[in-house]
């Protein structure tokens, strides 16, 4: 989904007020052909991922799915 920047202002004003993102975001980790994760990809949380860039925090909280539950939620 597009991610707007009310999202993000959102996201942001939330940081502001309680020092913490609202809700984890959801990552799934993409492997190479022997398994080595090798970079890991946004499935949910976009506005607070780029939130958290301007606000240039080092440790965000996030949430590891794994493919398959991933593609079996979204009928993939």
């Amino acid at each position: 989904s597009n991610t707007n920047k009310r999202k993000i202002l959102k996201a942001l004003r939330f940081y502001k007020q309680h020092g913490f993102l609202d809700k984890p975001i959801t990552v799934i980790a993409e492997t190479d052909e022997k398994g080595n994760h090798n970079k890991l990809i946004v499935v949910d949380g976009l506005s607070r991922y780029i939130c958290s860039r301007w606000l240039k925090l080092d440790i965000l909280p996030v949430a590891y799915e794994d493919i398959n539950t991933y593609c079996n939620k979204k009928n993939i």
